[in-house]
């Protein structure tokens, strides 16, 4: 019975927890993924570095600004920054509230593996599933990082006197924006949709365990 209901809490979770723009060691490893970002935030002002990135993001800009284009962006950039700072922390909320939800996600998994396993149910596909899941997560959360680093780099940079370094940083964040954004849509699709059919596929076992466990008792096997 026990099993049944952490199956049915589940099917709830994946239908109603909103996805992102996710035993004790386990739970730690997914915990110390998920607070990397807050920390590094937090703790650090990425300066370090920051002259090299800008050349690296001028680097992959194919041309230098025209002086009219020059000239727009001193004339806006302060501005922008401001917004690039709000917009930043806004972000970073929303990122680290979406994962917490990924978090009690794979918590409720680990605890029906558990279930599953004293049930001698078959947990190979939930168990692959899982660390695919983990794995994600970690990637989506470097993949932020990088993206908060290209805004950071973007917010603290003297724009009006480098405007050349500020549109190529503008340029390198969208990119990082557009990737993390298909990363976040295919990690949403995986986790409402294939461990949906995960879940389906350990009713049908919790199904035909019951009725085996029924015609065995009724043939006194």
């Amino acid at each position: 019975m026990k099993i049944i209901k952490t199956f049915v809490f589940l099917i709830a979770l994946f239908v109603t927890i909103p996805l992102i723009s996710a035993s004790a060691q386990v739970e730690t490893q997914d915990i110390e993924a998920t607070t990397e970002i807050a920390e590094t935030i937090s703790a650090e002002d990425k300066s370090t570095g920051r002259t090299e990135r800008l050349e690296s993001y001028k680097a992959k800009v194919a041309t230098k600004l025209a002086d009219a284009q020059a000239k727009r962006i001193v004339a806006r950039c302060k501005t922008a920054q401001v917004k690039i700072s709000a917009y930043r922390k806004t972000a970073t909320t929303l990122v680290e509230n979406r994962t917490n939800a990924y978090i009690r996600i794979g918590e409720k998994l680990d605890a029906l593996l558990v279930k599953m396993q004293k049930a001698e149910l078959n947990t190979v596909t939930l168990e692959t599933a899982r660390e695919d899941m983990r794995a994600d997560l970690v990637t989506l959360n470097t993949s932020f990082e990088n993206y908060d680093t290209a805004l950071a780099d973007l917010e603290a940079m003297d724009c009006a006197s480098d405007p050349d370094s500020f549109n190529a940083a503008l340029v390198e964040a969208r990119n990082l924006q557009a990737s993390l954004k298909t990363q976040a849509q295919e990690f949403r699709q995986f986790a409402s949709e294939q461990i949906k059919l995960i879940l389906q596929d350990i009713r049908q076992q919790i199904v035909n365990k019951t009725e085996q466990t029924q015609t065995n008792d009724s043939t006194g096997e």
